[in-house]
């Protein structure tokens, strides 16, 4: 080959060299304007765009609310009617839980414990009363979790949590928040021996954490010291609860409600 030829060899591959180099900074600076799908275009010979198909945004699931439950709320609003029917707590002995209801879905759900002795209407009896009820007093707004309340006052004491899950000596503290219940069915929890609001049965938190979920107290509905806090910020004087004892699945039966459920 002669010094010519060579020459203009070197000449051509060193083009070759520059122009693959150049067309990789063009694509580094400039990038394709879409996606390019080269497993079709094989068989295609072109190029051909991916088509991108925009994400919905994931809807927020709402909370069942047991059919039933919204059947035993609308009876209340009717029997009961209140400003405040718009929310609605929902004691389940059965499950040892409480839900809080607005707007006809499951707003929040706790563990709770209600009486080691059942369920139980009379004065004297320490059981947990059913039926319907209103929240008639709020007590210890600003108080910090855990601070015992001793005739509905603070005593300037700090219960602290128990975890045992056989401690019921734990369960006699009234700590952190109260919310007051009264009776709305005249001779079943309203009124005589069966008064709730003169029995003090209250809505109110524990130390004994260890027996949440489990029948623990003398009567009262207690909860962990920050659920009774969360609970308390979000319901008014006038909220309706209802108790029921949830067992066999007769949620919309509400007891002491002749010709309902």
């Amino acid at each position: 080959m002669t010094f010519g030829a060579k020459s203009a060899v070197a000449l051509c591959a060193g083009a070759l060299v520059l122009g693959i180099a150049s067309a990789a900074v063009v694509r580094r600076v400039l990038p394709l304007p879409h996606p390019w799908s080269f497993s079709s275009a094989r068989k295609r010979g072109a190029l051909a765009p991916v088509r991108t198909v925009p994400v919905a945004a994931t809807p927020r699931r709402r909370r069942a609310v047991h059919p039933g439950l919204l059947t035993a709320w609308r009876t209340i609003r009717r029997r009961f009617p209140s400003p405040a029917d718009r929310m609605l707590i929902a004691v389940d002995i059965a499950s040892q839980r409480l839900y809080l209801l607005r707007r006809d879905r499951r707003a929040k759900s706790w563990p709770v414990s209600t009486s080691a002795r059942g369920i139980g209407r009379r004065i004297d009896s320490y059981g947990t009363p059913t039926g319907v009820f209103r929240i008639v007093h709020k007590i210890g707004a600003g108080l910090p979790p855990g601070e015992i309340l001793r005739d509905q006052r603070p005593i300037g004491r700090i219960a602290m949590p128990v975890e045992a899950r056989d401690d019921l000596a734990a369960s006699h503290w009234i700590t952190t928040r109260i919310l007051w219940l009264s009776g709305l069915e005249p001779g079943w929890n309203e009124g005589g021996n069966v008064d709730t609001f003169l029995r003090h049965i209250y809505i109110h938190g524990t130390a004994n954490l260890g027996m949440l979920g489990r029948p623990a107290s003398e009567g009262c509905i207690q909860m962990a010291p920050r659920a009774v806090i969360a609970l308390f910020r979000r319901v008014g004087l006038g909220t309706p609860v209802l108790i029921i004892p949830g067992n066999g699945g007769a949620v919309a039966w509400i007891p002491g409600l002749p010709g309902e459920g």
